[in-house]
């Protein structure tokens, strides 16, 4: 559930960031070397009025004064055995990382998506920090946005956030922080790493130190064994990959069956979509099913999808979802502390409330055997760590073709925030897709749940109405405890 937070609370939370990628992070940035699996995504932050640029460029530079991975750029390992590395970007440039652009008149909402999705696509320059601000004026209501994205390899979706708390303000006039010479940090940031010991062997043995003691001895072990035996090599990394697609398939259900037939095609393009839900109703709904808002997010989900197919002649459809168990700790902000799971609805007919059922059960099963289990997602990264970049991509891109719709839930401030004195009025999530047919992510902020949505219009051919019957699931299920405003679409 929605846990409530004071602002002090909301403000007064650790940002911590190893030195080096954890071997989840270290596989996020290998697999974005496939476009089609980008992992990262972005978000459309929607203000009563337009954000004023120099005031955020300012508290942009005091943020990356006080967060040292924003300067920050990824350092490949001499060593096979050692992950990534993160080291000051000498050449840091804020003015690269953000950006001010105007929309086209007349300014529509659906200029500002389309614009996000550009942005959301644009590869990252992965010899720079991996993030990046494009503050965009010109909307016809007179409102602003600010669009933000944030490569996977720093931080998740939870960790996002807590970074974006850096920037907001609680009260419209909020005291700016002091002016900063980024160039001065920078200098300091290199003065002190050269002091440090530049010896290449002793890095060389430290890296090999950080991978997995059993690991180093497998590998160490198979390369003997392959000198001696060439068909051993072969023999041995079709069981590395084949172990790889058994791990990858217990984490996304692939065992579970093929998902919809409607969404087989895939491709790159995506559209975005919007759905606002009254939080306070949402809470109620979820309340009287006997189950959470996430429970209740996920049955909106399936129940739309399953509306969708019945209109377009397969109702007897089979759903594949994926959903996220954060594994972060409430006093935790930045990194990755996450992994994804699948739960499959059965085909049929099935009520409001018998929809409503399986899915909680199946999420609570999935919940309480990675609790037993360990995390998954670590038994992958591990694996992959001793595979070829091209032979994981192959595996990870035909797990993602099982799965339907990937969904999300993250929790924002409970009141009202700024952005340089504009008030914050709208939050999508832009999840990423990797290959599935859609993302949906939902955020709670401010007394609304804001859910975006990401499709990949060769599958969902209709993005639209898709979007629709969702709403409407989720008017449904609202029904079920009384509620005083409907979903609204953007």
């Amino acid at each position: 559930m929605i846990a409530e937070q004071t602002a002090e609370q909301w403000k007064q939370r650790d940002v911590r960031f190893e030195p080096t990628m954890s071997a989840e992070e270290a596989l996020m940035w290998r697999v974005e070397t496939d476009p089609w699996l980008a992992p990262s995504g972005g978000m459309v932050i929607i203000t009563d009025t337009p954000v004023d640029i120099e005031m955020f460029r300012r508290r942009i530079a005091y943020a990356i004064t006080q967060l040292p991975r924003l300067r920050e750029r990824v350092i490949e390992p001499s060593s096979p055995l050692a992950r990534p590395e993160w080291q000051t970007d000498r050449d840091f440039d804020l003015d690269y990382h953000l950006r001010h652009v105007a929309l086209p008149a007349p300014g529509e909402r659906r200029q500002l998506f389309d614009l996000a999705i550009r942005l959301l696509d644009d590869p990252y320059d992965r010899s720079r920090p991996l993030w990046m601000f494009t503050v965009v004026d010109g909307l016809a209501d007179g409102r602003g946005a600010v669009f933000g994205k944030l490569h996977h390899a720093v931080s998740d979706g939870t960790g996002a956030i807590r970074l974006a708390e850096m920037f907001m303000e609680l009260e419209p006039d909020a005291p700016q922080p002091p002016d900063v010479d980024l160039d001065e940090v920078i200098r300091a940031d290199l003065d002190a790493a050269a002091t440090r010991d530049g010896d290449a062997v002793g890095a060389l043995v430290a890296a090999a130190v950080k991978a997995p003691l059993g690991l180093a001895r497998a590998v160490a072990g198979e390369v003997a064994l392959s000198l001696a035996d060439p068909q051993h090599a072969v023999e041995a990394g079709t069981g590395a990959v084949e172990s790889l697609a058994g791990a990858i398939g217990e984490l996304t259900g692939g065992d579970g069956g093929e998902g919809s037939p409607l969404f087989g095609q895939r491709s790159r393009r995506r559209q975005l979509e919007g759905l606002r839900v009254p939080l306070e109703d949402a809470k109620a709904a979820a309340k009287a099913l006997g189950g959470t808002i996430n429970d209740l997010f996920v049955t909106a989900v399936a129940e739309g999808t399953a509306r969708y197919h019945a209109r377009h002649e397969a109702a007897n459809s089979a759903l594949n979802l994926s959903f996220v168990v954060s594994t972060r700790h409430d006093d935790e902000a930045g990194g990755n502390a996450f992994t994804p799971t699948m739960v499959r609805m059965p085909p049929g007919r099935h009520t409001l409330r018998g929809r409503f059922e399986i899915l909680r059960g199946h999420m609570a099963d999935k919940r309480a055997a990675m609790e037993e289990g360990g995390n998954p997602l670590a038994t992958v990264a591990g694996l992959a760590a001793a595979l070829p970049t091209s032979a994981i991509t192959r595996v990870a891109r035909d797990s993602a073709r099982r799965v339907d719709i990937a969904t999300s839930n993250f929790r924002a401030a409970p009141f009202t925030v700024y952005i340089s004195g504009a008030r914050i009025v709208e939050n999508y999530t832009l999840g990423p897709v990797m290959g599935t047919a859609g993302n949906i992510t939902l955020m709670s902020y401010d007394g609304s749940l804001d859910i975006g949505m990401v499709f990949d219009p060769a599958a969902v051919a209709h993005p639209g109405e898709l979007r629709d019957d969702i709403a409407a699931a989720f008017h449904d299920l609202l029904a079920e405890a009384p509620a005083s405003d409907p979903p609204t679409r953007p």
